[in-house]
């Protein structure tokens, strides 16, 4: 007998990753339309901001890599964080995705 797996991959537009997320995996968007820059700012439960992330893009998918650290490069405790994705695309347009994540170092 055989144990057959079938993986489906969403090839969706959106912001996916890991649960949980640890230090070095990966934000992964996917959009229909040419990216032309991506802002992601990642916070705690209470509001505050613990990271900005920005990076130039360049198609319709985008690989973004975090180390856990905060913007004073100080490590982040185990806990829920969100994360805000600011696409601005090629033809000007723009669109905002939220994900609440577990940060597990």
């Amino acid at each position: 007998a055989s144990n057959t797996i079938t993986v489906v991959y969403n090839t969706q537009a959106g912001l996916f990753l890991p649960q949980p997320f640890r230090p070095r995996d990966e934000f992964q968007l996917n959009t229909a339309r040419a990216m032309a820059r991506v802002r992601l700012k990642i916070y705690d439960l209470s509001g505050d901001l613990v990271r900005v992330l920005d990076h130039a893009a360049s198609g319709t998918s985008l690989t973004i890599r975090w180390n856990g650290l905060n913007g004073e490069n100080e490590s982040i405790h185990r806990g829920p964080l969100v994360v805000v994705a600011f696409l601005n695309f090629v033809d000007g347009s723009t669109e905002t995705i939220k994900e609440i994540f577990l940060f597990d170092p």
